[in-house]
């Protein structure tokens, strides 16, 4: 029989109830949650309608306090990420905090604070990037490691990634920058794909509620040169992602939600896996869980947390437009 795991849950919005963690987490056997918070006294609890026990709705300091709890999801508003990650922590808590983990300079230093007692306590800290797990993504670094397209697109010279999503309809999210939102994805994205460890620097183009673009430029020559591109802006509530890698003899456009893809050169297509939301969220959260019963290692280390989070900080802020991975 596996450990059972006892799970709080701080932060009851859409995203944790309906596709990103409580469905996955309710699947998962020996995995229990006996504790919710969040100020929101609407919130739709149907999820929890087939248990034959209920989760207690409870404060934040509940939470925190209730020795039987092992691992807490912040699914929060951003900004009381770091400081709900740096109290779980401080508690002896397991976390898995959604991004952005930190929103400002002050909070970058809270972040790097949580990750270094978290570090210190043995405790499993990790976000929410399911990139790393979704099919497309895979097979594309698979393709990437084996070297199955060196002889058709020679070195790869540049990642290029763009997204188009619906309109925002909250009057909140008018208030955010995309940029800061959402750039830990790509640059977690880039890093998954080929390698953490080399030198990069980056400059901010635009950035808005609803679009943004960064550009950057590896200083090691083995190393590929990116660009993101978002916008806000579609009717359909949709997302829509391309991939391009430009080569010394080809470039390849993976259009992500179709798994179509075409070679530049020539024309010619092929297939690849599609995007697969549900299987990537569950993978997600199965290496959580299984990461705090030691069955497994986390999938991020604390220095793609950091570098994920602080770069965005760094692009966003107006003393600076650049962020530098050295």
């Amino acid at each position: 029989m596996k450990k059972q795991i006892t799970v709080g849950i701080v932060g009851m919005g859409e995203h944790m109830l309906i596709n990103g963690h409580i469905k996955h987490l309710l699947q998962m056997p020996d995995v229990v949650i006996t504790r919710w918070f969040d100020p929101n006294n609407s919130i739709d609890l149907s999820c929890f309608s087939n248990l034959k026990k209920q989760p207690e709705r409870s404060s934040f300091e509940e939470i925190l306090n209730d020795d039987r709890i092992g691992a807490i999801f912040i699914g929060s508003p951003d900004k009381y990420h770091a400081e709900q990650l740096l109290s779980c922590v401080k508690a002896g808590k397991h976390v898995f905090c959604e991004k952005p983990m930190a929103l400002t300079m002050d909070e970058r230093d809270v972040l790097r604070e949580a990750l270094f007692i978290a570090n210190q306590k043995g405790l499993i800290v990790s976000s929410c990037h399911p990139r790393r797990f979704d099919p497309p993504f895979v097979w594309i670094k698979q393709g990437l490691e084996t070297g199955v397209w060196k002889d058709k697109i020679g070195k790869v010279t540049d990642f290029i990634f763009d997204f188009w999503y619906h309109e925002v309809t909250d009057k909140w999210k008018k208030d955010r920058s995309l940029l800061k939102d959402h750039f830990g994805h790509e640059i977690d994205l880039y890093r998954f794909l080929f390698g953490s460890e080399h030198p990069w620097e980056a400059v901010r183009e635009f950035d808005g509620y609803d679009k943004y673009k960064v550009f950057g430029v590896s200083k090691d020559d083995d190393f590929p040169n990116f660009s993101f591109t978002g916008y806000r802006s579609l009717d359909e509530h949709v997302y829509q992602e391309t991939v391009t890698i430009k080569g010394t003899k080809n470039a390849a456009v993976f259009q992500l939600n179709t798994g179509i893809g075409m070679w530049m050169k020539d024309g010619k297509q092929f297939n690849f896996p599609a995007i697969d939301y549900d299987a990537r969220f569950r993978l997600i959260n199965e290496n959580f869980i299984k990461a705090v019963r030691g069955e497994e290692e986390s999938y991020l280390t604390a220095d793609d947390m950091l570098v994920n989070n602080i770069s965005g900080i760094e692009l966003c802020s107006e003393d600076e437009q650049f962020a530098y991975k050295c």
